[in-house]
This record gives C-alpha cells, sequence and structure tokens, in this order.
C-alpha cells in the first residue's frame, strides 16, 4: 500500500514538472525539508505553498487521464467550482467531447455535499431546454462523483464580459430572454436556481438556422448546485444551512435574509445579471462580501437610477424585476418574456436602419459571428501523462477570440472565494455566498469541569437531547470575512492576512485567538452555530476550546492531521480518525459548534464527532478560543457566529 501510494505521489511530482508548475528553486526546497521528514514531497510542495489547488486537482488527473471515468479520457482543465473541478474530456465509445465534473474524496466524507451532488446531477438530468447545459451520465468511481454533460465550446459571461467591458443593450436583452425561455421550463418543473449570475451564463456560437442574430451567441444556463424543488421536505432540510448560499452581488434581498426563496428570486437575479452585461459592472458594490450584502439592503430600490448605457424601456423593466418587495416584482415569466420582446423592438427602432437590419426578424447581414475559442490550463506537451496531445480550435479571422471555456463549471473568475470581489471569487472563497464554511481546530493540553456531578462528562447519545434549534434568526456575523477581522477579539502570537491555495484570503496565524459569542450589539449569544474552514498549512495541530467568559472550560476539540479529539475536562468523549492528507481535500476541514438548549454539538465536515451536555443551570457568556502551537502557520476562513431562533 505504501509502495503504490509513494509511486502516485511521485507520478504527480512528475507532472508537476513536466507542466512548470514546480520550478528548480522550488525542488531544491524541497528535497533540503525532505531531509530528516517523513512527509512525501508533494505534501511539502502542498504546505510550502509551491501548489495551489487548481494545479493540485490537475495533477491529481493528468496523472491519470483514462482512470479517473471509466470510458472516458481526460483532455483539459475547464474550470472549477465551490467543491467540483470540471474538465474537458473524450467519451471514448462515442468519440465526442464532453464535460465532466469530479468532487473529490474529500466531499464525499461529507454525506450533505455528496447529497447536493447527487442532487444537481438529478435536477440537471430532468431538463431538457436548448438554454440549458445538459446532463449525459453520473456515478461514483474511485471514491470520486462525477457528472458527465454536453461539452459547450463556449464562454462564460463573467469572461466574456472581461473581455469586452460590456454588452450593447439588445445584444443583452437577447441573452435574458433565452435565460427567461429556460427557467420558465425549470420553474415549471419545480426548479429554482438561486445562482443566476453572468459566470452561470455560457454564451457559445448559435447554430445554423437560428433566429439568433449573427453578433448575438446563444446562452445556456449552467451550475444547479444551489438549485431546489419546490415542496420538497427532504430537499428543503438539504438547503437548510445554504439557503443563503449565492453570489452577493446577484443575490434577493430574500436570498440574503435566508428566507425560502421562488422563481421571483431568480427574476430578481436576471435583472442585475442583465444590468452587469450592459454597464460593465454590477449596480450594488463593495470592500467585501458582507458590504455588498449590507449596502444591497440598505439602498433597497435606490440603487435603480438612470444609466447612460440603458435605454428607458429598459430601465423601467429592470426596475419591475428588481424590485426589493418581491411582491411587487413581475411574477410571471409569460409577462416576462413580452416585455423583454417589447424593449428589444424598441431598441431596433431606435438604433436606425443599420440596427434594424440585423435585428431578430431581418436577414443576415455581413458581420463576424460571435464565437468563442477552446483554451486550455497550461496542458503543453505533457507526453507520458496524457496519451495525446490537446489540440486548440482555431477560430476565423474576426471571430471573437475567447480565452475561457465553460460547461457547468462553478465559476471561472469568481466574485470571490476566489475573488469574491471579481464576480466570481465571491462565492467561493470568502463563501460570504455564504456557502461552505470551514472550522477551525485547536491544539494545547488543558483541564477543565463541567461541574459537581462527573456524569455531565460522559459521552451523551443525541437520542437524550430533546431540543434541537435549526432556524436561524438575521443574518450571520462575520468575524473574519476575507478581509476584516473582528475588532473586539483578542489574540496573541502572530496572524495575518495571507493568501490561500485558490488565492482566496484567509487568516493565517499562530498562537491563539479568542472569539466571543455576542451578536453586534454585544449581547450574549445562548443558543448560536459558531462556523469555521481551516486548512493544517504548516501547522501540526489546531484546537478549539469552548469556555465560559467568566468560568470554566467546557469542552476542548484537537484535531491533529490524523484524528479529531473532543474532550470535557479531563475525559475524552470522541476521537475519529481523518483521512490521508491528500491532493483532493488539500487538508482542508469544516468544524461547526452548535449551542444548543441542552447541550453542545461539534460536528467535522459533517460528521458528528461527539455532544457535550450544558450543566443545569449553566447561563454564562461564552467564548471559543482557537489554538495553533508549533512552529508552523495554521489557515482560516469564513469565521462566523448564526444566532438560533428559540
Amino acid at each position: 500500500m505504501n509502495s503504490e501510494r509513494n509511486q502516485r505521489n511521485q507520478r504527480k511530482i512528475d507532472a508537476a514538472i513536466e507542466l512548470g508548475f514546480l520550478g528548480e528553486s522550488e525542488l531544491q526546497a524541497i528535497a533540503t525539508a525532505q531531509q530528516g521528514s517523513s512527509y512525501p514531497a508533494i505534501e511539502i510542495a502542498i504546505r510550502r505553498g509551491f501548489l495551489d489547488g487548481k494545479q493540485l486537482r490537475v495533477l491529481e488527473v493528468f496523472a491519470n487521464p483514462l482512470e479517473v471515468v471509466p470510458g472516458y479520457r481526460i483532455d483539459g482543465l475547464i474550470g472549477q467550482g465551490g467543491v467540483g473541478v470540471v474538465f474537458k474530456a473524450t467519451q471514448l465509445r462515442m468519440d465526442r467531447p464532453v464535460a465532466i465534473k469530479i468532487v473529490g474524496r474529500a466531499a464525499l466524507r461529507s454525506e450533505l455535499t455528496s447529497k447536493r451532488f447527487e442532487r444537481e446531477a438529478k435536477i440537471i438530468g430532468k431538463l431538457r431546454h436548448p438554454n440549458i447545459v445538459s446532463a449525459i451520465d453520473f456515478g461514483v468511481h474511485n471514491d470520486q462523483l462525477y457528472l458527465v454533460m454536453e461539452f459547450v465550446d463556449g464562454i462564460d459571461g463573467d469572461a466574456y464580459l472581461g473581455q469586452k467591458t460590456s454588452i450593447p443593450e439588445w445584444h443583452a436583452w437577447i441573452i435574458a430572454r433565452q435565460v427567461c425561455h429556460a427557467l420558465d421550463d425549470a420553474n415549471q418543473m419545480g426548479i429554482t436556481h438561486r445562482d443566476i449570475k453572468p459566470a452561470n451564463i455560457i454564451l457559445t456560437q448559435a447554430p445554423s438556422g437560428s433566429q439568433i442574430p449573427p453578433q448575438v451567441p446563444l446562452a445556456k444556463i449552467a451550475d444547479f448546485g444551489l438549485a431546489k424543488f419546490k415542496q420538497n421536505q427532504a430537499e428543503a432540510k438539504l438547503t437548510m444551512e445554504d439557503s443563503i448560499n449565492g453570489t452577493p452581488y446577484y443575490m434577493s434581498p430574500e436570498q440574503v435574509q435566508s428566507l425560502d426563496v421562488d422563481h421571483r428570486s431568480d427574476i430578481y437575479s436576471l435583472g442585475i445579471t442583465v444590468w452587469h452585461l450592459i454597464t460593465g459592472y454590477p449596480p450594488v458594490t463593495g470592500t467585501s462580501p458582507l458590504d455588498v450584502i449590507t449596502q444591497k439592503m440598505k439602498l433597497e430600490d435606490q440603487w435603480m437610477v438612470e444609466d447612460e448605457s440603458i435605454s428607458k424601456p429598459g430601465l423601467e423593466l429592470l426596475t419591475r424585476m428588481c424590485r426589493h418587495d418581491r411582491e411587487q416584482r413581475i411574477s410571471d415569466y409569460g409577462e416576462l418574456d413580452s416585455l423583454i420582446e417589447g424593449v428589444i423592438e424598441s431598441l431596433v427602432e431606435d438604433l436606425g436602419a443599420e440596427a434594424s437590419s440585423a435585428g431578430p426578424d431581418s436577414p443576415a447581414v455581413d458581420v463576424d459571428r460571435f464565437s468563442a475559442t477552446t483554451e486550455f490550463l497550461s496542458i503543453r506537451d505533457i507526453g507520458k501523462f496524457v496519451t495525446r496531445d490537446t489540440a486548440s480550435i482555431s477560430s476565423e479571422p474576426g471571430e471573437f477570440q475567447a480565452s475561457k471555456v465553460h460547461a457547468d463549471s462553478a465559476e471561472s473568475t469568481k466574485l470571490s472565494r476566489r475573488s469574491y470581489w471579481q464576480p466570481l471569487a465571491i462565492a467561493s472563497l470568502c463563501g460570504l455566498t455564504l456557502v461552505a464554511a470551514f472550522l477551525f481546530l485547536w491544539g494545547r493540553e488543558w483541564s477543565g469541569n463541567l461541574g459537581p456531578s462527573s456524569t455531565t462528562s460522559q459521552p451523551v447519545e443525541s437520542a437524550e437531547f430533546q431540543v434541537s434549534l435549526s432556524e436561524f434568526e438575521g443574518p450571520p456575523l462575520f468575524l473574519f470575512d476575507g478581509l476584516n477581522l473582528d475588532p473586539r477579539q483578542k489574540f496573541s502570537g502572530t496572524w495575518d492576512v495571507a493568501k490561500g491555495l485558490e488565492g482566496e484570503n484567509v487568516l493565517a496565524g499562530n498562537g491563539t485567538r479568542t472569539f466571543r459569542c455576542r451578536d453586534a450589539q454585544q449581547n450574549p449569544l445562548r443558543y448560536f452555530l459558531f462556523e469555521c474552514g481551516f486548512r493544517h498549512h504548516e501547522s501540526d495541530s489546531i484546537e478549539f476550546l469552548i469556555e465560559g467568559e467568566s468560568g470554566p472550560a467546557i469542552a476542548m476539540i484537537k484535531i491533529s492531521t490524523e484524528s479529531a479529539v473532543l474532550k470535557a475536562g479531563k475525559n475524552e468523549l470522541a476521537r475519529i480518525q481523518l483521512q490521508e492528507f491528500d491532493g483532493q481535500s488539500f487538508g482542508y476541514h469544516l468544524l461547526r459548534v452548535s449551542a444548543q438548549p441542552d447541550h453542545w454539538r461539534v460536528e467535522l465536515d459533517s460528521e458528528l464527532v461527539g455532544q457535550v451536555r450544558r450543566p443545569e443551570n449553566f447561563a454564562n457568556p461564552v467564548s471559543i478560543e482557537l489554538a495553533v502551537e508549533g512552529k508552523g502557520f495554521g489557515h482560516f476562513e469564513q469565521i462566523r457566529f448564526r444566532k438560533f431562533k428559540f
């Protein structure tokens, strides 16, 4: 087993060298670090930050391009989203290009993530519409979930904006009309997308005979990872914890407030998307995801001001699509389709003879056709690692050149999670998309006492706890949103904002950091959910200590790279083994500490570690202390509190 693992790790290092991911200086540093160390070279490269998340996923797949999914050969990288990576591949039996979205072993450890991915596959499988990326197959192979989709030779709207800055208004409305048709079809099947934005709209060349004008692309909706079914209790439970996921620039007010959303939320997001396509910028911006949400809630309808890029009919329609109060919003896709058609007709009339000759009801004119070329990430000549070279698709003279291809990828130039402040990375990095928050862990010895009865520190089955809160009250309180730190925190040691594996901002530190469990008004949070995402990075262990602000420690969870241990006082309540640090998970973990009426519940990567009984009459305000010991730094992100309703 060790020999096989060593060979696999060596293949990754060889591939990294072949692809130019590791240079001479990095290789020398790795060789030096290996002296006297038991860590393999690939893990040292990860811990030293020589390889980022995108490169590691490429190495994992391209070390064995024919073994990732049976019957398919991986040919290139398309993009990556919150938990999945999308590759261009060839279906060998049919000899046709496809796109494959893959979620690795780390996600499979999370039942919630696994179910969401399966749900996304089933959602896409139910949809058959020319303006929606279609699904071909779904399954599990070698501990990896995969979803095979049609390959769309195109570019996502966000990347297109990066090339063109903005889009002519009548082009944008024709794109919007296509998206409207697709959303209407999904809505009739009881599906709400919940993440409409430029990055999730793939633009490609319309087929021959299409009524779409030659300069205007065919639009296809991608990424149904946040979609939900109507009136489905199982789905409602599955999406409850991520009900405020999304991309802040485009999220409806009700989605921001964690309220139940319906198709009117998609109409709102489509309106914001159209505004962005026409003007080149979203209507509400900020320095962080939290800032965007705050401004959006404060401005309500006041952002709907005139812009020279938008016609009067267009602005009137956008105003109706994006009302803060959803009861005042357009609520019927048929009506929306007719109104969009009216705006397009008015624009064609105003543009005069030249625009009219290129309009939807006119014969084609001598203009460049919309086109996007395929270009993959640094796949040069990879010789023995791929069975054949990947050929890029060239374009005719005068055609539009695109730098990326997306087929149901979650986000390429993201709004945050890899730069929320770029419309793609926002949703992933800070999760202010409030999507998947990874959690902290701590590592040092301590002694604590839960009270006079020794039984209070013994493991307790969940059945003994009669009350379990799950509904949240108000928006989350971010202690670190990717840019700013809550100034009320106490800390010792060295802490700073650094870059994570995927270029996102993370809190890097060594020492201790104490988070007081209080709301923005300094009122103690008695019932709350504390969340934090973390990666050991160079540290060997991380600890979280739950303690009263003026009293004894309650519990401690210590997470090393091999295991997680929950203690109450000197008693060990639970211990779980963690999967080996690998190129799929990159050592990321998600910690949740849930303060319930009669207990504290601790989860790691959506798996229950254990529960600690709340001592009788315990009413002290609580703090959570994070500790990183040793010489190395740990990386943390999306640290936040959610208040439970009671």
